[in-house]
């Protein structure tokens, strides 16, 4: 058996190739969906809300040394917040981490009920446990 002619070779690894890149493609797009560009848009562009100051921002002082801004930038419901925590004007405020597998039936066992408890129950367990008033929490 003779192989084949090196034409025939280049067309059907030509084939094989492309029908990749089209199962590629057609993946990705069932998957990902489709590319967010726009005609004129480079694909590095920043998104319009992804620097600050934001247009059209309401900023409220929820807490003292605790200034959120926050904007609609999307259609879908999106909301954008920025919070910043100003330590020298509050020197009251604090920073603090907290692990919910720290104070659970089994502490540090790494396993926590965590559908049963979202943020804003570990929020307001935290404001139970008199830690201190929870400002943010995500």
């Amino acid at each position: 058996m003779k192989p084949p002619a090196p034409g025939k070779r280049r067309r059907f690894f030509a084939g094989i190739t492309f029908a990749v890149l089209a199962l590629c493609f057609a993946v990705g797009s069932y998957f990902v969906g489709a590319l967010p560009l726009r005609p004129g848009l480079a694909p590095d562009a920043p998104a319009e809300y992804s620097r600050f100051p934001w247009k059209n921002a309401v900023t409220d002082t929820p807490h003292p040394g605790v200034t959120r801004w926050q904007t609609r930038p999307a259609t879908d419901g999106t909301v954008a917040t920025l919070i910043r925590f100003d330590f020298r004007a509050n020197p009251g405020l604090t920073f603090g981490i907290y692990d919910q597998d720290e104070d659970d039936a089994k502490p540090y066992d790494n396993s926590v009920a965590f559908w049963k408890r979202g943020v804003a129950d570990a929020a307001m367990h935290l404001d139970h446990q008199k830690c201190g008033t929870v400002i943010a929490a995500w």
